[in-house]
């Protein structure tokens, strides 16, 4: 009987599919009686993209006059995000992935990001890499942003890729004065 109990206990039928799935199977509800959701969690999932996908237009038009209504607030909050460590690591890895032809999402319709991209510029660290210099340069990038400018990561070494070897953090005057350099010394080769 114990035996039969801990089956019942460790399994539950899907409302949707009807399927016997184990418990890890469902998502927590603490309004069930049992603890666990109804439906199995590929169901939720597969109901989700649905829903998103035929209410596209009443989500973007509520999400954009939204932005509307309150831009500077919005703005307010994604400034102070990326100005911790966690936020800035975040947009920082998003950026490099648009801007590289192996990240997750090369940018192609972006002049910023196509320069890069058709230069084959490519993303050779892991994000645990970029993690441990952000952090171990974090103190010099927050004297840059209260000095009121913004933080440029800037590419050292001979290879034109990102590596943790191959890149440091520059105010955007100190890697405008890099680029203007490197320009000169190249016109001044040819």
């Amino acid at each position: 009987m114990a035996a039969n109990s801990d089956l019942l206990l460790s399994t539950k039928t899907c409302s949707k599919c009807k399927r016997k799935l184990p418990l890890e199977q469902f998502h927590k509800n603490r309004s069930m009686m049992d603890g666990y959701a109804h439906e199995c969690k590929q169901c939720k999932h597969a109901y989700n993209v649905a829903y998103h996908r035929n209410h596209r237009e009443r989500h973007n038009k509520r999400t954009s006059d939204y932005y509307v209504v309150h831009r500077e607030q919005v703005k307010e909050r994604m400034a102070a995000r990326c100005r911790t460590v966690d936020g800035y690591i975040t947009q920082l890895w998003h950026d490099l992935n648009r801007r590289t032809v192996n990240g997750s999402h090369p940018r192609w319709d972006d002049p910023s990001c196509r320069r890069y991209l058709r230069l084959g510029v490519r993303l050779e660290m892991i994000r645990n890499e970029l993690e441990v210099l952000v952090v171990q340069h974090w103190p010099e990038n927050q004297a840059i942003w209260d000095s009121g400018e913004s933080v440029h990561i800037h590419r050292i070494g001979p290879s034109i890729h990102y590596s943790a070897d191959n890149i440091e953090f520059l105010s955007q005057s100190d890697h405008q004065a890099c680029h203007s350099r490197t320009r000169y010394e190249d016109v001044g080769q040819t």
